[in-house]
């Protein structure tokens, strides 16, 4: 995935992005808010956020593949993730964000 990427604290974005596989990157784990968005989807078009498996290199699905602009929440162990973007989705951008849990 051609793409630019920038990695904070606990979290990343990645701009312009089109076919293929970015990351993986280290996240430490917890509750995050994903944000996918792309110039257009295409038929078929789609983006899979994944962590790596314990093989080290399998990639693995943690939440069903997005194919329009959309924001959900994942929890996640402390894991790398990767992103993966179909054939016909172009300027994918995807913004993955801890949200600190508020312990009252």
């Amino acid at each position: 995935m051609t793409q630019a990427v920038k990695e904070w604290n606990d979290g990343l974005v990645i701009t312009g992005g089109t076919a293929g596989t970015a990351g993986p990157y280290p996240l430490i784990g917890g509750k995050y808010g994903i944000v996918v968005n792309a110039d257009t989807w295409g038929s078929g078009g789609k983006v899979s956020v994944r962590i790596v498996g314990a093989d080290g290199s399998t990639l693995v699905p943690v939440q069903a593949d997005v194919t329009a602009n959309n924001y959900g929440t994942i929890d996640l162990p402390p894991c790398e993730v990767s992103v993966v973007a179909g054939a016909t989705v172009t300027n994918v951008g995807v913004v993955i964000s801890a949200i600190p849990y508020k312990r009252v």
